[in-house]
C-alpha cells in the first residue's frame, strides 16, 4: 500500500514525538518549532491542508487510517497531559481547555481538546488547525468546525439582539408627524421675536407704574367700543385686549413673562392692522396674510408699517379738511414723544441715569396718540356713509 505525503508526514511527526524526552523543551527545540510552524507554512503542509480538507473518506483503508489518526491524537493528548501535570507540580495553573465533540475516547476521558494542543491553531474556520497540526483526523476537524460555527452563530445572535434592543423603536406615522411638528415648533421658537423677559420692570416701583399706565389702553378701547361703527368697535376690542395683555406682562415673571412679552408685541401689531383697516386703508388679502405670517418674526416691523400708513392717511385728510388739522397736530406731537420714549428707553435709563419712567410714559403717550385718531375714524366713517348715501340716491334715481 503506497503511503501519501500526509501519511508520511504524520509518521515522521510520530517518530519525532516518541523520540522527544518528556522534560521541558529546550531553547533550540522551541526555535526549531517556531521555524517549522511559522506564519508561512511550507509546501508539504499546504498540501496536507488540501488533502485533509475534503469530505471524510470511506472504506476499509479509510477506516484503518482513521484509527491510526485517532491513535496519533491520543498520543498528542497524553503528551499534553504530561505537560499539564508537570506545570501543576511547579505551581502553574493550567488553562481551561475546550473539548470539541468527536476528538476520540481517550481525549474525552482526559478532558482535553485539539484546540488546547500547542501544535493546533484556533481560527474560527479550523484552517489553522489543518495547517499546524497533523494529529487531527478529518472527522475531528469537521466536528471542530461545527462547534466553532455554532459559537459564532450564538455570538452573532447575541450581538443582533443587543443591537435591536439598543436601537430606537421605529415610530408610527402619527408619532413621526408629531415629532416633526415638535422639531418645527422648537426651530420656530428660536426665531420668534421678541426674546427674553425685558428689562423694564427691574424695581417694584417701576413695575407698579407700568401696571398703572396700562389702564389707559383699556379706557381708550372701551370708549371706541361705545361707537356705532363696526370697524371702531373692532379696534376698541383689540385695544382693550392689548391693555390687558400689557398688564399681565408687567405683573408676571419667569417663563410666563417671556410668553406674555411676545403676546404684548403681537397684540400691538394686530391692533395696528385693525386701526389701519378702520381708517379706510384696507389691504389686499395676500398682503394681509403676509403681515400675519411676518408678525411672530418681526412684530415691530408690521406695527411700524401700519402706523406709517395711518399717519400718511391722517396727514392727507388733515390737508384736505381743516377741522382735522388741530387733532392731527396734537396726535403727531404725542406720537413722536411716545415713540421716542420707546426707542430711547435703554439710553435714558441705563446710560443717562434718568428715573425708570420711560416705559410708563410710552404707555400713556401711545394711548393718548391712538385716542386722538378718533376724529380721523369719525371722518372716515362719515365719508363712507356719504358715499353710501350717494350710491343709494344714484340707484333710486336710475330706477
Amino acid at each position: 500500500m503506497e503511503a501519501g505525503p500526509a501519511r508520511l508526514l504524520a509518521l515522521a511527526n510520530v517518530s519525532q514525538l516518541q523520540a522527544e524526552p518528556c522534560g521541558p523543551p529546550t531553547a533550540g527545540a522551541l526555535a526549531a518549532a517556531l521555524e517549522r510552524h511559522g506564519p508561512f507554512p511550507p509546501f508539504h503542509r499546504r498540501l496536507l491542508r488540501f488533502v485533509l480538507g475534503g469530505l471524510p473518506r470511506r472504506g476499509a483503508h479509510e477506516q484503518q487510517q482513521q484509527q491510526q489518526d485517532d491513535q496519533l491524537c491520543e498520543l498528542a493528548v497524553e503528551r499534553q497531559q504530561q505537560r499539564k501535570r508537570r506545570r501543576s507540580r511547579d505551581g502553574d495553573a493550567a488553562p481551561q481547555q475546550l473539548l470539541p465533540p468527536g476528538a476520540g475516547a481517550a481525549a474525552a476521558a482526559a478532558g482535553s481538546s485539539l484546540a488546547g494542543d500547542s501544535l493546533c491553531g484556533s481560527s474560527d474556520d479550523g484552517t489553522d488547525v489543518l495547517g499546524m497540526s497533523p494529529f487531527a483526523s478529518c472527522v475531528d476537524l469537521q466536528a471542530y468546525r461545527a462547534v466553532l460555527q455554532q459559537q459564532r452563530a450564538a455570538r452573532e445572535a447575541e450581538s443582533a439582539a443587543a443591537a435591536a434592543a439598543a436601537a430606537p423603536r421605529r415610530a408610527g406615522p402619527l408619532r413621526a408627524a408629531l415629532a416633526w411638528l415638535m422639531r418645527l415648533a422648537r426651530g420656530a421658537a428660536r426665531h420668534v421675536s421678541p426674546q427674553g423677559e425685558g428689562s423694564n420692570d427691574s424695581t417694584l416701583g417701576e413695575r407698579l407704574l407700568n401696571l398703572a399706565t396700562s389702564v389707559p389702553f383699556v379706557l381708550v378701547g372701551m370708549h371706541s367700543l361705545r361707537s356705532g361703527t363696526p370697524s371702531r368697535r373692532h379696534f376698541g376690542a383689540s385695544f382693550v385686549a392689548t391693555g390687558v395683555i400689557a398688564a399681565l406682562y408687567h405683573g408676571t415673571s419667569g417663563a410666563a413673562r417671556r410668553v406674555l412679552r411676545k403676546a404684548d408685541y403681537w397684540s400691538i401689531a394686530y391692533t395696528s392692522c385693525v386701526l389701519r383697516a378702520a381708517s379706510g386703508l384696507r389691504a389686499p388679502a395676500p398682503l394681509a396674510v403676509a403681515a400675519a405670517l411676518i408678525t411672530p418674526l418681526r412684530p415691530t416691523l408690521v406695527t411700524g408699517a401700519n402706523l406709517a400708513a395711518i399717519e400718511a392717511r391722517y396727514l392727507l385728510s388733515a390737508l384736505r379738511h381743516s377741522h382735522l388739522r388741530a387733532f392731527f397736530g396734537a396726535h403727531l406731537g404725542v406720537a413722536v414723544a411716545g415713540v421716542g420714549c420707546f426707542l430711547l428707553e435703554d439710553v435714558l435709563v441705563l446710560e443717562m441715569g434718568l428715573p425708570p419712567v420711560a416705559h410708563a410714559l410710552w404707555h400713556s403717550l401711545s394711548a393718548a396718540a391712538l385716542g386722538l385718531i378718533g376724529p380721523l375714524l369719525s371722518h372716515c366713517h362719515a365719508a363712507e356713509a356719504l358715499l353710501l348715501l350717494e350710491g343709494v340716491q344714484a340707484t333710486v334715481a336710475a330706477a
